[in-house]
């Protein structure tokens, strides 16, 4: 289980044990868990080069190895051999011992796991919550019922169904996502949606905390100051070209110090790069990529400021902001999410790659539409690419429209 701090991880784990105990009858003494923020357990297991020696450690503590075993190791990354551990008991005591594993820096991991464990293990992201996830945490039961209808996946594949909600529903709908957009989908924050101080204080201190500290430890940051104003920059500049130049100027810093902190924000989720579509594969690296956070919390933590969206001077970048994290929570891992820009500088906010000939481009334009207006850029994707279907996601409106042998539906950012 890969993914940020706070993002649900370690409940994650808790939930399967809870599974396991009540609805599969597992007995307690066949269920480990190891804490490895707790140092106690990452000293005594890396005191182990015998790997023989974990699993007499599991039936000191009364496990019966003859029946299935399941070990839950919490933030594994900071075990010195991960990689071999799993690796040896995975071999040796295949269908009995089930390793559930835990990681927030995919750098880490990449150093310490090693491609010995192709076909044996199963990554899976833990992403900060959708909309859907946050209206259900609020217990918001007529915004769940709207988005189990509304599910982004169908209408990306099917086109938008026809909108029942009524206006009030709609009016509450937009509200809450407007309170999403501002305080993110951190689980721990969404529970205090009754509370936007105590919101603020927990993102600010997820900040602080996992950006400021965590982060700078992992990937062994000597000038925190440059960091630190780095963050600072991308957060102001999303759905921006990433300029290493300009950043590595502004911030201070050497292009492959600039280079190496930017890798570093992915591999810990917080920030995604996303790249230019080309039909041509190997131009997408070859042009400057955008930058976006995956939780609009917490990048409104990092420049400080959670007023409300209709007072804000990049209410537009943040809603394109918001969009983006929601497609890449819902669309598969095999699909991939790009941007496009011609030559003449025609753009388009998202082209999401179902296959090698499938493209669904998609714009945003947060604004209010009495009508359905093709913005241009999406118009000249269109006349080059001719995909079946395209989206413009507005602030209300609904509706669409056809451009040749492309169905273009106008749905609100909060059907996404």
């Amino acid at each position: 289980l890969m993914g940020s701090r706070q993002a649900g991880k370690s409940s994650l784990m808790f939930l399967l044990l809870d599974f396991l105990i009540q609805e599969k009858q597992i007995p307690l003494r066949q269920l480990f868990y190891f804490d490895l923020e707790n140092l106690i357990f990452v000293e005594e297991l890396n005191k182990i080069k015998n790997f023989e020696r974990f699993v007499e450690l599991l039936q000191t503590e009364g496990a019966v190895i003859d029946q299935r075993i399941f070990v839950f190791i919490d933030e594994i990354q900071y075990l010195d051999h991960p990689s071999s551990l799993l690796k040896y008991v995975y071999d040796h005591y295949k269908g009995i011992i089930k390793f559930i594993v835990s990681g927030s820096s995919t750098l880490e991991i990449k150093q310490k796991f090693t491609d010995r464990l192709t076909g044996r293990a199963h990554p899976f992201i833990i992403n900060p919550l959708n909309f859907y996830e946050y209206a259900a945490f609020r217990q918001a039961s007529p915004i769940v019922s709207f988005k189990k209808e509304f599910r982004f996946m169908s209408i990306l594949e099917n086109g938008a169904p026809k909108m029942a909600a009524g206006g009030v529903m709609l009016e509450e709908i937009a509200r809450q996502f407007e309170q999403f957009v501002l305080f993110g989908g951190y689980p721990g924050v969404a529970l205090k949606y009754e509370r936007n101080d105590l919101q603020k204080e927990d993102l600010s201190a997820l900040y602080s905390m996992y950006v400021r500290k965590d982060i700078k430890d992992i990937g062994n940051i000597d000038d925190t100051k440059g960091f630190n104003n780095m963050v600072g920059m991308l957060a102001h500049q999303i759905g921006s070209l990433v300029n290493e130049s300009e950043l590595s100027v502004s911030a201070g810093l050497s292009r492959p110090t600039v280079r190496k902190y930017l890798a570093l924000l992915e591999n810990t989720f917080v920030c995604s790069l996303l790249r230019p579509f080309f039909t041509n594969a190997r131009l997408e690296y070859s042009k400057m990529p955008k930058v976006y956070f995956l939780d609009t919390g917490l990048r409104n933590a990092v420049v400080n400021n959670f007023t409300p969206l209709d007072r804000r001077v990049d209410m537009g970048h943040i809603i394109e902001n918001v969009v983006y994290s929601e497609l890449i929570k819902q669309i598969p891992n095999a699909w991939e999410a790009h941007f496009w820009r011609s030559e003449r500088r025609a753009e388009v906010d998202f082209v999401i790659k179902s296959g090698e000939t499938d493209f669904i481009p998609i714009e945003v334009k947060y604004q209010r539409f009495a009508r359905p207006v093709i913005p241009s850029g999406l118009r000249a994707f269109i006349k080059r690419y001719s995909p079946s279907i395209a989206y413009v996601i507005t602030k209300d409106f609904w509706g669409k429209e056809r451009v040749e042998k492309t169905k273009i539906f106008f749905l609100p950012a909060f059907a996404v």
